[in-house]
């Protein structure tokens, strides 16, 4: 029968009371410590505040409470070792704490009040919950705790009830009189800042976090009315979430960030340990393995990285009897930004240093590195292997980058895509986008040092499709829809064809803290003031694309969801310069000069296509299909309500 682990609970009832008879089916509740805050219960100084009679103290779990808090039992509790996990709530931390003359401390938890104990008749003094030196009295009963934990090896096996008291009953009544709003909203202040000093030395995998929704009081809580008795849902989630936390499962890797290096714990469940395990680490950066830390007998490794980007890590677990038989386990995530915001060697390509005018001569995959000295390109080749096989290279710019705090440029579009469709990638990074961690988009228009930047990139395609003797299937969404139109414009070649999807067509028309954004960084000597297109004017950037739109020379598929505020600020001008008026289809326009534009519907605002309709469009250029051909039969495809 296998063993069921056990839980020592260190809080409070809204941890306590999660433990019913459901509960004891999956644990065994091995001890209770309650009505103690971190501080007296932990505390290494000297014991016994005061002797308080049994039977002042009834039942006797009050007695053994107060006795743990007030002997300072919770060290010796820890250091025997008999539990396999630990669960802490830090509600108990609301109450004031008393210090004697010699330095032993007590909770005044209301069942040491209530025994008539009155601390204004004793020597010492009153340290009051919420206040500056209440939080510092907890911090380093925290960093107590915490090395001690370490050093019995179960730090890894701590969870925390991340909970806050309830400001109103599911009734919409209050607490009044025995707990004020006032009163409830600074404890819930206070336990913000606790928690947030726990994070600083935990996993957040360890953390059980609940919506809001379930801190509401049960005014018909057997317990009676309080702002920590909660709703019934509450306990049940509760259960829920310890059952599936990763601290209790074990089969995981816990990553954190330790000083200056990066400590990686593979955590085994329990009925997965044996003699004879070696373990072996991958340290990986936006997903991509970085460092590798070969099978050993040591269940924890550090890795060095200063990089920007959202980290984990990969454990490997196998015995020394069975080396055939390895087992595979995930970590959690942690953001770093401290790094730089332009980083070429984060990836595990080859780098090709290039001058900027030079041409591709020779075959290879990897990033190639275009500099004058001054500024520079980054260009990706991959799939090279593939450049023959059907005379096509798939070339991807890319649209906005959301979440810049983790990940460095250059970025790189298009891998799977091109994979999916086997055909060789280049893939090109927008270079304005490493000026500065601020700017998101850059549309590919250049910035101050780089002002030819669209003929530039224009020129490298032609260079590239000449010398492989390869068609270009150029594409990109939003802002990369935008780049791919424009430089357009500049190519020598015939021999392209082009996909955009919901593109901007105008810089003018996009959201205006982007646009100001984008100026600032890539012209920081440009006026601030007037209107984005007499700014945009002055610095000499073709922000326009319905301008001069005689100057669109290969065929266009032209993809727009029809629920995007694209299609009025974007798509509806562009079209109009170009005299897409032919009705072809139910939702389908052309100009009979190769542009094809398809109204469709694939979700809600400013959303990419499905994968499937991407790769179906992509799919049909490859093989020659005309624009016009492909929009039709998009558009019998999708489903429009």
């Amino acid at each position: 029968m296998k063993k069921k682990p056990r839980i020592l609970i260190i809080g409070s009832c809204v941890t306590r009371d999660i433990f019913d008879q459901a509960a004891f089916k999956y644990f065994d509740l091995v001890r209770y410590v309650a009505r103690s805050s971190l501080a007296p219960a932990s505390s290494a100084d000297c014991r016994g505040v005061v002797s308080i009679p049994p039977e002042k103290l009834t039942p006797a779990l009050q007695h053994r409470m107060v006795e743990m808090d007030m002997q300072h039992d919770l060290v010796s509790l820890l250091e025997a070792d008999q539990y396999d996990y630990l669960i802490y709530d830090a509600i108990d931390e609301r109450f004031d704490v008393f210090i004697d003359d010699r330095g032993a401390r007590c909770t005044l938890s209301n069942e040491v009040l209530a025994t008539g104990f009155d601390p204004t008749t004793c020597r010492g003094s009153v340290v009051h919950t919420a206040l500056e030196q209440h939080l510092e009295m907890w911090r380093q009963a925290w960093s107590s705790f915490i090395a001690l934990l370490r050093k019995t090896g179960k730090l890894h096996r701590l969870m925390i009830n991340q909970v806050f008291g309830a400001e109103h009953c599911v009734d919409g009544s209050d607490f009044l009189p025995t707990y004020p709003q006032d009163g409830i909203r600074i404890a819930n202040e206070y336990l913000r800042a606790i928690y947030a000093h726990m994070a600083s030395d935990l996993s957040h995998v360890q953390f059980l976090n609940f919506e809001s929704t379930y801190f509401v009081g049960d005014d018909g809580h057997r317990r009676g009315k309080n702002p920590f008795h909660f709703v019934a849902s509450y306990y049940q989630v509760a259960l829920e979430r310890i059952l599936s936390s990763a601290v209790l499962n074990n089969s995981t890797v816990i990553l954190e960030r330790l000083g200056e290096k990066w400590h990686a714990e593979l955590l085994p469940c329990l009925e997965d340990e044996s003699d004879g395990d070696e373990y072996a680490f991958y340290l990986l950066i936006n997903g991509r393995k970085v460092d590798t830390k070969w099978y050993s007998a040591s269940r924890s490794v550090e890795f060095e990285s200063k990089r920007k980007g959202l980290y984990s890590a990969t454990g490997f677990v196998r015995n020394k009897s069975e080396f055939e038989t390895t087992r595979i386990y995930g970590s959690n995530k942690i953001g770093f930004n401290e790094g730089p915001f332009y980083d070429i060697n984060q990836f595990n390509w080859s780098v090709f240093e290039r001058n900027l005018g030079s041409e591709f001569l020779e075959a290879r995959n990897g990033i190639f590195h275009f500099s004058d000295g001054r500024r520079h390109l980054d260009i990706l080749i991959n799939g090279i292997e593939r450049l023959n096989k059907k005379g096509v290279a798939l070339v991807v710019f890319g649209g906005a980058v959301s979440d810049r705090e983790f990940f460095a440029a250059p970025y790189f579009y298009g891998l799977g895509l091109a994979e999916q469709l086997q055909l060789p990638l280049v893939s090109i990074s927008d270079p304005t986008l490493s000026l500065s961690d601020s700017i998101k988009l850059g549309w590919y228009l250049g910035h101050e040092g780089f002002p030819d930047l669209p003929k530039t990139i224009a020129y490298i395609l032609d260079n590239f499709s000449d010398t492989f003797s390869v068609r270009l299937l150029i594409c990109g969404g939003s802002g990369g829809g935008f780049a791919s139109l424009r430089v357009s414009t500049h190519l020598e070649t015939e021999n392209a064809s082009l996909f955009v999807w919901n593109p901007q067509t105008s810089v003018e028309h996009y959201v205006k803290q982007f646009v100001d954004e984008y100026i600032k960084t890539a012209f920081p000597n440009a006026m601030a003031e007037g209107s984005i297109a007499s700014r945009l004017s002055a610095i000499g950037v073709d922000y326009d694309l319905s301008i001069n739109s005689d100057r669109f020379k290969h065929q266009i598929l032209y993809l727009q969801n029809h629920d995007d505020w694209h299609a009025e600020a974007h798509a509806r001008d562009f079209l109009r310069a170009m005299d897409c008026d032919q009705r072809k289809g139910a939702n389908v326009l052309a100009n009979g000069s190769g542009l094809a534009y398809c109204l469709s519907n694939f979700g809600v605002g400013h959303v990419p296509p499905p994968h499937k309709l991407t790769a179906h469009a992509l799919s049909g250029l490859a093989e020659g299909k005309s624009s016009l051909e492909i929009a039709l039969e998009i558009d019998k495809m999708v489903e429009f309500n």
